[in-house]
């Protein structure tokens, strides 16, 4: 039997999640005459290609406060269709519930950030503080100090004694994921994405949220 996945490379050329994989026993007959022709397509199909869930927008001129979780990145119809960048861990942002949503925000108007993306900073599925930043793959953490210096933060960074950067708003981890039962290489089965996120499961740890406040200005 052959097994055999493709996939994509991220912006530091790591693997990320297949997008096509072996789903059918396919077997290979060795004994064939030269003059015998019996290949088959393993990548190309006449389905169509599957159409990405919408972008959300979060645009309450009345809302002061936002929950920020992680969750699956939802495969080609999520995440990577939405941004068209790849997530290093398989996770996302959800905004009050809501995928990698655009957020409108108004200047000289305060905001709170729930934040509930992991205080792990030795696991980094566990570990997401929130940065809010002009750079948008994110994980200001793991760029090297000339790469962060490219880098303009509008929240979420403080400084040690030292000068070093270090993150201001990592709390509990809240993670929506997959039941025991789902499987996250079907998560394109889903049309849309409210129906794949009530296929989930919130799971939060121990501890409380971190409180990010920001207040946008003309700069």
């Amino acid at each position: 039997m052959i097994i055999w996945a493709l996939g994509t490379l991220d912006s530091i050329k790591k693997p990320t999640m297949h997008y096509a994989w072996s789903k059918v026993k396919q077997q290979l007959t060795f004994s064939r005459k030269a003059t015998e022709r019996k290949c088959f397509a393993f990548t190309r199909s006449d389905k169509p290609s599957l159409k990405r869930w919408p972008r959300f927008h979060l645009a309450d001129p009345a809302a002061r406060e936002f929950t920020a979780r992680l969750g699956p990145d939802g495969g080609s119809r999520g995440y990577s269709a939405i941004t068209q960048q790849y997530s290093d861990t398989g996770l996302a942002w959800y905004i009050n519930g809501y995928l990698v949503p655009d957020v409108y925000i108004k200047r000289n108007t305060k905001y709170r950030f729930l934040v509930e993306g992991g205080s792990n900073p030795y696991d980094p599925r566990s570990y997401h503080p929130m940065i809010i930043t002009d750079e948008p793959h994110g994980a200001y953490s793991q760029l090297s100090e000339d790469q962060q210096k490219e880098v303009r933060v509008l929240a979420g960074i403080g400084y040690s004694v030292r000068g070093d950067p270090r993150p201001l708003a990592a709390g509990r981890l809240c993670l929506w994921k997959h039941t025991q039962d789902g499987d996250r290489r079907k998560d394109v089965e889903f049309s849309t994405f409210e129906r794949f996120r009530n296929s989930l499961m919130l799971q939060c740890g121990e501890g409380e949220a971190a409180v990010l406040e920001f207040t946008p200005n003309k700069s």
